[in-house]
């Protein structure tokens, strides 16, 4: 009797048992002695790599391997060295991907794969394009170091931080070639955050191929990402990223003018007379950030401010406006009373709120602080706050409250249709008469205009008769000013601190975009730390 070949048969179950062996064998993970280049390109010939195997057949049925245990991809490994300065850091660092090709070459035909994967996007400005112009690219992200889980974990899992992962439906255990081409975003970095968190700058990335243990190890620790100032995780795109209970609901929030820095706005209050031009009427660190969700679109927005200086005799209401046809959502908004240990006080009271919630429709109009002369009084023997050098001795700083906000949009809004940074912060200015009358203008930075809906939202009108926000010979009496720029003690003019000051406004700051740095302390109110650090940072 002929033997019956079934399942159960050795005639079958013995070449089953032999092709699974042979696979579990050649599927390992490898280093590859290419790289990715510190000028952002790379050309990976896997043909040459002898890590794979002593003759080329061999690598290229170490591959196939590897392409069956994914389920028809290749899957590489990236290592990601980069700068550990400004939002990159030890903990996250990235690059983003312009384009990536798998070009394999089967009996002299070639077949070019250009659709791959990674586990993160981001919405990126490239080269000399602008915010409005920001498109979306694949992500690598990473930490310096091996990974923070100890035990039997490969030595590529522990040195690797992201995989690149690409479809490929054809046998390649008899091509003569598989080169990988990949390129890196040149980011415009001019725009701070996001690019400058995404930008290529330290040297070059390693590269490796990687098993299914490997990659999927990599993934699920996803090393960087929740560090990451700003990054869309793609894990819902895969079920078996769900098991962890990750929410389909997400946003990626990017901050303005980065994670960790602010800006500073300084104001001259006696518009349209430049007055005394010390620009520490009164003076606000501000930042923003936007969260974006799955869609590319803004939902949500979140921020904080902070009073460093008031060297004024009006009161004041501070303002952060937003603008972006079409809006509305609800607000919830805090401020808090300084205290001795920095946080927010257990007795808070007027005027300080906490989680003041309120709906809005329009441009967003925050009235982040009101009645600055009240909230923000100078210390005792002091005529004003933060600005007098004979105050600047430590007991005699004032540290100024803090005002938190965070807004759910109804429907998102897209970046071109958002205001871009530095936003639209302005002071609302109340003065008196010789005749006893009341009069109230804003002051805005030289290119906004008036908040033409005050009253809709609630807010006292104004009384400009002037809405161009420069003198005649185009100084401003608004500007915005970087984290680390001190402020004027009171009566110094500024180009008396800052000497290539007015060369710059001249110049439409096309020269001395660095006067900030070239400053003569004598007329400066040291707002640092011994350590660097800001006083005014809560």
């Amino acid at each position: 009797m002929k033997p019956l070949y079934g399942l159960n048969s050795p005639g079958i179950l013995l070449p089953l048992i032999a092709s699974a062996l042979a696979v579990n064998c050649y599927a390992e993970s490898h280093l590859i002695s290419d790289v990715i280049q510190s000028s952002g390109t790379g050309a990976i010939t896997l043909a040459d790599e002898t890590a794979l195997g002593a003759t080329v057949a061999e690598r290229m049925q170490r591959l196939e391997s590897l392409r069956l245990e994914h389920n028809g991809k290749l899957v590489f490994a990236v290592d990601i060295n980069e700068a550990a300065s400004g939002t990159e850091k030890a903990e996250t660092q990235a690059v983003a991907i312009k384009s990536a090709v798998l070009t394999v070459t089967i009996n002299g035909d070639s077949f070019s794969y250009s659709q791959y994967t990674t586990r993160t996007k981001y919405l990126l400005a490239e080269g000399n394009q602008s915010a409005a112009e920001r498109s979306l690219y694949y992500t690598l992200l990473g930490r310096t170091g091996s990974s923070q889980i100890t035990g039997s974990v490969s030595s590529i899992a522990a040195d690797f931080d992201a995989t690149l992962s690409f479809p490929l439906d054809i046998d390649i255990s008899n091509a003569s070639e598989v080169t990988l081409n990949i390129e890196l975003l040149k980011t415009n970095g001019k725009l701070g955050d996001p690019e400058l968190f995404y930008d290529y700058s330290n040297g070059f990335e390693d590269m490796a191929i990687v098993d299914s243990v490997d990659a999927r190890f990599l993934d699920l620790e996803a090393a960087g990402v929740a560090e990451a100032p700003g990054v869309f995780d793609l894990r819902e795109e895969d079920p078996a990223f769900t098991q962890d209970g990750y929410s389909n609901e997400w946003y990626a929030w990017t901050a303005y003018p980065s994670a960790d820095t602010y800006y500073l706005v300084g104001y001259e209050d006696l518009f349209p007379n430049l007055g005394d031009y010390d620009f520490n009427d009164l003076i606000v660190a501000y930042r923003v950030e936007y969260g974006v969700d799955k869609y590319s679109e803004i939902s949500k927005l979140r921020g904080e401010a902070v009073l460093v200086t008031r060297g004024a005799t009006y009161n004041h209401d501070w303002h952060l406006r937003i603008n972006a046809p079409g809006m509305s959502g609800e607000i919830s908004e805090s401020m808090f009373p300084p205290t001795a240990d920095g946080l927010p006080g257990a007795d808070i009271s007027e005027p300080y709120f906490v989680n003041r919630q309120r709906t809005f429709s329009g441009n967003l109009d925050l009235q982040a602080f009101k009645d600055t002369k009240t909230i923000f009084a100078p210390a005792t023997g002091c005529s004003f706050t933060n600005t007098e050098k004979d105050c600047e001795a430590v007991d005699k700083f004032v540290q100024g409250p803090k005002y938190t906000f965070s807004v759910a949009l109804d429907q998102g809004v897209t970046f071109s249709n958002a205001e871009q940074p530095p936003f639209d912060p302005y002071l609302f200015v109340h003065r008196e008469r010789a005749d006893g009358s009341t009069f109230a203008y804003e002051i805005h930075l030289p290119d906004k205009r008036l908040a033409g809906d005050r009253t809709s939202n609630g807010y006292q009108a104004s009384n400009n008769t002037n809405d161009n926000f420069t003198d005649d010979n185009g100084y401003p009496f608004a500007m915005i000013f970087s984290t680390d720029w001190l402020p004027l003690i009171e009566g110094h003019n500024i180009s008396r601190g800052y000497s290539e000051f007015i060369p710059f406004v001249e110049s439409s700051g096309t020269r001395y975009q660095d006067w900030y740095l070239n400053k003569d302390m004598q007329s400066i109110y040291d707002t640092k730390e011994a350590d660097n650090s800001n006083k005014w940072h809560w």
